[in-house]
C-alpha cells in the first residue's frame, strides 16, 4: 500500500520562504524529481514557453538533479525562460514539504522510455498530501497516484498542447485548485 506521513507532508505556511525565493505574486509549478529524460521536465518547460505571455506571473521551479540537469538548463536558455524558471538543484529531504508548499500545482508529466517506466508515483500523493493539485501523464503507473478531475488531471503523455490547457484550467481558477488539492 502506498501513501505518505502526515507528519512530514501537510499544508503549510510558507510565506516567508515564498518571500525568500523571490515568488511572492507567482503562479509557481513545481517539477521535483530525478532530472532525467523520462520525467518530462522538458514539456513543462515547453508548456511556460507557451504560456508566458498569456500568464506573465507563471513561474517554474524544478527541484531535483540528474544527468538530464544540464540539457535542461541549456533548453531553459534556448526558450527563454530565465525570468520564469529557476532550477533549485537537490534539497534535503526535510525541505520537500516547503517546496511542495510553496507551489501552486505539481507537474510531472512523465513519459514512458522503455523498458522504464514510471512506477506509482509517490511525489504525486505528497503534492496532493500539502494540499496542491496535481497534473501527471497517464501512463506507468501514474494513474494510480493520480484521480483524474478528482485529486488532479492525467493528460496524455508526450502532449504539451493538453498539459497547457490543464495549467491554464487551474491559473484561472483558484477554487478549482484548492478543491482539487484537498481530495
Amino acid at each position: 500500500l502506498n501513501g505518505t506521513n502526515p507528519e512530514q507532508f501537510y499544508p503549510m505556511d510558507v510565506s516567508d520562504f515564498k518571500k525568500e525565493l523571490n515568488l511572492e505574486g507567482k503562479f509557481v509549478l513545481l517539477c521535483l524529481s530525478r532530472l532525467v529524460h523520462r520525467k518530462g521536465v522538458d514539456l513543462v518547460m515547453q508548456s511556460v514557453q507557451q504560456l508566458k505571455k498569456e500568464m506573465p506571473n507563471l513561474y517554474l521551479l524544478v527541484v531535483g538533479d540528474g544527468p538530464s540537469a544540464k540539457s535542461l538548463k541549456e533548453l531553459s536558455a534556448e526558450l527563454e525562460l530565465n525570468e520564469y524558471a529557476r532550477f533549485v538543484g537537490k534539497v534535503k529531504h526535510e525541505m520537500l514539504n516547503s517546496y511542495y508548499n510553496v507551489s501552486d500545482v505539481f507537474c510531472l508529466p512523465a513519459r514512458a522510455v522503455y523498458p522504464d517506466v514510471e512506477g506509482f508515483g509517490i511525489v504525486f500523493l505528497e503534492a496532493n498530501a500539502a494540499g496542491k493539485p496535481v497534473i501527471g501523464s497517464a501512463t506507468g503507473g501514474i494513474p494510480s497516484a493520480v484521480v483524474d478531475g478528482e485529486t488532479g488531471f492525467l493528460i496524455p503523455e508526450n502532449d504539451i498542447d493538453a498539459l497547457s490547457d490543464k495549467i491554464r484550467i487551474l491559473y484561472k481558477n483558484a477554487e478549482l485548485c484548492t478543491q482539487l488539492g484537498q481530495h
